[in-house]
């Protein structure tokens, strides 16, 4: 049970994470195909290219979330 309860944060943690990325994306004027804001979305990131591009914006955001965090 509780590792139910952890799983289900992990997938709701990511999925936020993933609307923010897509949200970080859209900001700057990035654009995606609709496939792969469904993938993200869904929170599949087995294509290879859409991995490395998740992973570029999320540093991105932790890096912002630092800089916020010491404002």
């Amino acid at each position: 049970m509780m590792e139910d309860a952890l799983l289900q944060q992990q997938e709701e943690q990511s999925q936020v994470k993933n609307e923010a990325i897509l949200s970080l994306i859209d900001a700057r004027g990035g654009i995606l195909s609709s496939s792969y804001q469904q993938q993200i979305k869904a929170g599949s990131t087995r294509d290879e290219s859409l991995s490395s591009v998740l992973d570029s914006y999320s540093d991105e955001l932790n890096l912002d979330a630092v800089a916020a965090s010491k404002r």
